[in-house]
Order: structure tokens, then C-alpha cells, then sequence
């Protein structure tokens, strides 16, 4: 039952983490009300992501040394403190800057590692549904982060009081989740954790492959997901903003689900797969963005595409390097999908403010993603 019970808190955890896919639909009233830059708020979102993939490769050497639940109660703590700085800022850049990106992208860091290292330790059977299971949340949570924002600005809300309110809810559901938190105890069937030194691992061609997929799947999916709601707007239907940013998150999330199922029934060619769908809903939206309907099923397929890359690379790591890898070995991987935020959102924002257009940015997503198809597919371990 206790397993369960951390399954379930896993998934709040992410939740409320996940907001941060949510992030177009923050993005707007920062730009409407306050004059940001879309370079502003896309560097904004960038630097959180990345500093989200830094942190990972502290928290994951600490996490068998303070436990989750330390780990968890300092995520929460952050975010607190994240976004009520940010609520407080009166619209001053910097003080959004260091709120939403520098001291959310840390709380998210010290959260995610939590959930994702202790559930795979309580369900070593079953890595790839388990793993897409914990995930699932921080998809899903954008589509409630996003559904709130919305309503609260419907109903004349300033954002900066939206983002004291969300301080105060996100923060009490990130520590009474994390009072749940442990790892389960050494025996048969849950072995203690291995270490691997970084040198070794650097050496080793499998892990360059999935860094590399890594960051050319989550590029293609980064460069569009924060930019949805703008994008819907400037089709001239803005008032379906946070429809769209939820039909992103609906792709995403079930996307963690499928994804992690498919590998533990398919593993050889799953990776590939994904980015496939990365590459072809860009490719649509390039070409037909103007077609409303087929707008929605692009965004919905690149966020299911772009769901695998989250799931994928943490069970490949997992099967290949061992128990244990997705806390030492995976913060490392995970630096692509870190540099792809710092990299993607702030400069498709850029190409975006200098040419008025989408195209060049899905173009651009594209070509990466592609890459990314082409190293994985060529690699011949499952």
C-alpha cells in the first residue's frame, strides 16, 4: 500500500511542477500589462528549464545521502519562494527574472528527481509504465496551472496577484506530498543503488546517443510548447490561449504514459518513433498553422512526441547503466534537454521578434529534431 501511497505523491509533486509548461499562458499578461519582450519572457522560461536540468546533477548525488523527503521539503521551500517574489516584483524584469527563472528552475530541480528516483526504486518490474506514471503529472499539472491562470484573468485577476496565490497553493501541496516521500527498504527485490564515476560514463558511447536524442526531441518540443498561446492569438482566435496550452499538456501527458509503456513492449525502435512525431507535427504546423483544426492536432502530437523524451531516456538509462543510474548517470543526460531550454525558447523567441513569423521557427526545430532521428536510429542496443 505504501508504494502506492509515493506513486500517488509523486504525481502531486509533478503536478505542481509542471505548471511550468503552462508558461504561454504567464507570458501573455507579462507582455500585455508590464511590456515584456518575448526574448524577456522566453529567457525567463529558458533559464528555468535549464537551471531545472543543472540542478538535477546535485540533487541526484544528494538524494541517497538527505533522502527524498529532505529533497522534496527543499522544493517546496523554492517554489514558495519563486513565485511569491515574482508576485511581489511590482513587474520589475529582474525580480521576475531571478523568481520564475533562476529559484523556480531550482525548486523544480530539487523536485523532480524525488519522485522520479523513489517510484522507479518501489516498482523495479515495471520501469517504463512506472516511470511514465510518476511523469504523467508534470504534463498534466500545465493544464490545471493553465485553466486556473485563465479563469483567474477572465475574472479581472492581475497576474502578479496570480502568482502570489499560486506560492501559497503550489508550495502547502509540494511539502504534504513530500512528508510521504522514502525509498523502500534494501532487499531481493529493491537492491541498493550503484555508482558510476563520471569519467566512465563520458567514455561511453550509449550515453552521448541518448544526451544527444535528449536535446534535439525536447529543442523541438520547447521551441513551440511555451509559444502556443501566441501563436493561437495570432490566428486571430486569442481567447482559445489556454485551450490550446491544455492541448499541448494533454499530448504531453499521455504521451509520458504511452511512450513508457511502448518501451517496455517495443524498446528497440521507440525512441526514434517519438522524435518521428516531433518531426512531422513541426513540419505541419510550418506548412498549415493557418488551418485551425489542423493547428490543434499538430500541437497535440508534438506534445505527445515531445512527452517520450521525458520518459525514454530516463528507462534507457535505467536498463542500460543500472540501478540506481537515474539519479547519478541522469542528471547528466539530462543537461540536453537544460541546454535545449537555454538555447530554444530564447532564440525562436529572437527569430520570432525579428521576422514576425512562426516558419523559421518550426523550420529550425525541425532540422534539430531531425538530427536527433537520425544518431538514434542508427544505435543498434535496445
Amino acid at each position: 500500500m505504501r508504494k502506492y501511497l509515493i506513486l500517488l505523491a509523486s504525481l502531486l509533486i509533478q503536478s505542481i511542477l509542471g505548471g511550468v509548461y503552462a508558461w504561454s499562458t504567464l507570458a501573455k499578461p507579462l507582455r500585455d500589462v508590464y511590456q515584456f519582450t518575448t526574448f524577456q519572457t522566453e529567457l525567463i522560461y529558458g533559464l528555468s528549464i535549464g537551471l531545472f536540468a543543472i540542478s538535477m546533477i546535485f540533487t541526484g548525488k544528494f538524494i541517497h545521502r538527505v533522502g527524498p523527503r529532505f529533497l522534496a521539503l527543499l522544493s517546496s521551500l523554492l517554489y514558495f519562494s519563486a513565485f511569491f517574489l515574482a508576485g511581489q516584483s511590482g513587474g520589475n524584469f529582474l525580480a521576475v527574472f531571478i523568481g520564475l527563472g533562476v529559484l523556480s528552475g531550482f525548486a523544480i530541480g530539487s523536485g523532480y528527481v524525488t519522485p522520479l528516483t523513489t517510484a522507479v526504486r518501489w516498482f523495479p518490474k515495471h520501469k517504463g509504465l512506472v516511470t511514465g506514471i510518476a511523469v504523467f503529472g508534470f504534463g498534466g499539472g500545465s493544464i490545471l496551472n493553465a485553466s486556473l491562470v485563465q479563469y483567474l484573468l477572465g475574472q479581472g485577476w492581475d497576474i502578479l496577484n496570480i502568482f502570489t496565490l499560486l506560492s501559497f497553493l503550489g508550495s502547502i501541496i509540494i511539502f504534504f506530498s513530500g512528508l510521504v516521500m522514502s525509498f523502500p527498504p534494501v532487499d531481493q527485490e529493491h537492491p541498493a543503488p550503484k555508482s558510476y564515476p563520471a569519467s566512465t560514463v563520458f567514455q561511453n558511447t550509449k550515453f552521448w546517443i541518448l544526451a544527444f536524442g535528449m536535446f534535439s526531441g525536447t529543442l523541438g518540443g520547447l521551441i513551440v510548447i511555451g509559444k502556443v498561446a501566441n501563436m493561437i492569438s495570432n490566428l486571430g482566435l486569442p481567447e482559445l490561449g489556454a485551450v490550446a496550452v491544455a492541448v499541448v499538456a494533454v499530448g504531453n501527458s499521455l504521451g509520458r504514459l504511452f511512450w513508457g509503456w511502448l518501451e517496455d513492449k517495443w524498446p528497440r525502435w521507440v525512441v526514434p518513433a517519438s522524435l518521428l512525431v516531433i518531426i512531422l507535427s513541426q513540419l505541419t504546423l510550418a506548412f498549415l498553422m493557418a488551418n485551425p483544426v489542423i493547428f490543434f492536432i499538430s500541437i497535440f502530437l508534438l506534445g505527445f512526441g515531445f512527452g517520450g523524451s521525458l520518459v525514454l531516456y530516463a528507462v534507457k538509462t535505467e536498463k542500460h547503466f543500472g540501478t540506481g543510474s537515474i539519479s547519478s548517470i541522469y542528471p547528466l543526460i539530462f543537461l540536453g534537454y537544460g541546454i535545449a531550454a537555454v538555447v530554444g525558447p530564447p532564440l525562436g523567441g529572437w527569430i520570432y521578434d525579428l521576422t514576425q513569423t512562426y516558419t523559421y521557427v518550426l523550420f529550425l526545430g525541425t532540422a534539430i529534431s531531425l538530427a536527433g532521428f537520425v544518431v538514434v536510429s542508427l544505435d543498434r542496443q535496445k
